[in-house]
């Protein structure tokens, strides 16, 4: 008689059996941060800093369409601080295959946004650090702009 391993110890269902126990207990942690910041505070208040936050488990993570974690699971963070004259300091970051040596990928931005006669204005720099990897790291300069009624629809009752 032939001896084998449990259904979950097969290669490749533990994988898939961990990646939905994980997504389904990002599902409930979502709803802790789904609140507005802006409920504890009232309307005409404006805060000087604002902070948000993100976390993800995603199956792939690609980059200007490559898979920096050889279309495998990835885990991903960052914070943004921004502040209400326009200035904003962001850091992010993301698990990935082996990179000339870094297994990490943090992105690290600053930059400046404000809208002008309609337009969104932005400039800023980004520099992309892949801790203990051999000459991977980069900076690029950003700009970004367009009509904001191209980005929003209205809305009328």
């Amino acid at each position: 008689m032939e001896r084998t391993a449990p259904l979950c110890l097969k290669p490749g269902l533990l994988n898939d059996h961990i990646l939905r126990r994980s997504c389904l207990a990002f599902i409930p942690i979502s709803f802790l941060f789904s609140a507005p910041a802006s409920l504890a505070q009232s309307e005409d208040e404006t805060p000087f800093f604002t902070f948000s936050g993100n976390a993800a488990l995603v199956s792939d993570y690609r980059f200007r369409g490559v898979s920096l974690s050889d279309e495998d699971i990835a885990i991903q963070g960052g914070f943004t601080v921004d502040t209400e004259p326009g200035f904003y300091l962001g850091v992010w970051g993301s698990s990935i295959e082996s990179f000339n040596g870094s297994e990490t990928e943090v992105d690290v931005n600053f930059g400046y946004g404000t809208t002008w006669k309609g337009f969104d204005l932005s400039a800023g720099v980004t520099a992309y650090l892949f801790p203990g990897g051999t000459d991977t790291d980069y900076v690029e300069l950003i700009s970004r702009w367009g009509a904001v009624s191209a980005l929003s629809a209205p809305v009328s009752e």
